[in-house]
């Protein structure tokens, strides 16, 4: 998780380090490590959750 936070990059909207972010996808590492998802579900809960996200920019 750590590892991957220190990529910090740009997308059309510009950076992509929101800390908001981070945290939707923490928590999906999280879920996916103990075992509370799987690495399917919880790529679609990180897509639904950032396009929430996207939407209320």
């Amino acid at each position: 998780m750590e590892r991957s936070l220190t990529y910090s990059g740009f997308d059309d909207g510009g950076l992509t380090t929101s800390a908001e972010v981070a945290k939707i996808m923490e928590e999906a590492y999280e879920a996916v490590a103990y075992g509370v998802m799987t690495p399917t579900e919880a790529a679609k809960d990180i897509v639904q959750k950032l396009n929430d996200f996207l939407a209320r920019q």
